[in-house]
């Protein structure tokens, strides 16, 4: 019973310095801790800060594509201008073409009637030229029905002698007459013909 009932005997240099230890423990646990809860502040910044950047670089994906495909536009808008610049061309070239088909067909148009006019003049002109061999021919019969008739010398050609009626005068002065009226409208006729044929020819050449 003596021996349970002996108190033990405490040092207290060693009971300070054990208080000192536990202190220290437990201010290294709170430092720890602060420590800690700043490291699992800086965690979730960092957790922030990662699913910001993670969202930036998509958002900086879909902004790179969207450029690649505005880039991919202007390129097939730039080949489309140059389509439709070539399609302009090709439209005006159609317009000439078909201008200068409409000028070959008026061309060709007024040569076939230059062709008509010039066959036309040319009949014309055989007709004339028989008409007027015939009225010289009518004319050289009057002639000839002058000089048959019977004189006073009952001979068929005029002789000093012969006298000449003013019947005789009348009726040359009418055959010259007639023959110098038809040359004159011959002339005049074939004339108006070749002016005309002349600015046919002129217009279908221009």
């Amino acid at each position: 019973m003596g021996l349970f009932s002996k108190k033990v005997k405490v040092d207290p240099a060693e009971l300070t310095e054990l208080h000192t230890e536990v202190e220290t423990l437990r201010q290294r646990l709170t430092t720890s801790d602060e420590a800690r809860d700043k490291l699992a502040a800086r965690v979730l910044t960092l957790n922030d800060i990662t699913s910001l950047l993670n969202a930036r670089s998509a958002e900086i994906e879909e902004m790179t594509q969207r450029m690649a495909e505005v880039e991919v536009l202007k390129r097939q808008m730039a080949q489309l201008d140059v389509v439709t610049a070539k399609l302009v061309s090709l439209e005006s070239l159609n317009g000439k073409l078909t201008e200068l088909a409409e000028r070959v067909n008026v061309g060709a148009h007024d040569a076939k009637s230059a062709k008509e006019q010039a066959v036309a003049l040319n009949e014309r002109v055989s007709n004339l030229s028989r008409e007027f061999a015939n009225q010289l021919g009518e004319l050289s019969q009057e002639l000839d029905h002058l000089a048959a008739k019977p004189g006073p010398a009952a001979a068929p050609v005029l002789v000093p002698d012969q006298i000449v009626t003013e019947d005789m005068i009348e009726e040359l002065h009418d055959g010259q007459v007639r023959l110098a009226n038809e040359q004159a409208r011959y002339e005049i006729r074939f004339r108006q013909d070749l002016a005309e044929l002349a600015d046919q020819v002129r217009r279908t050449r221009s």
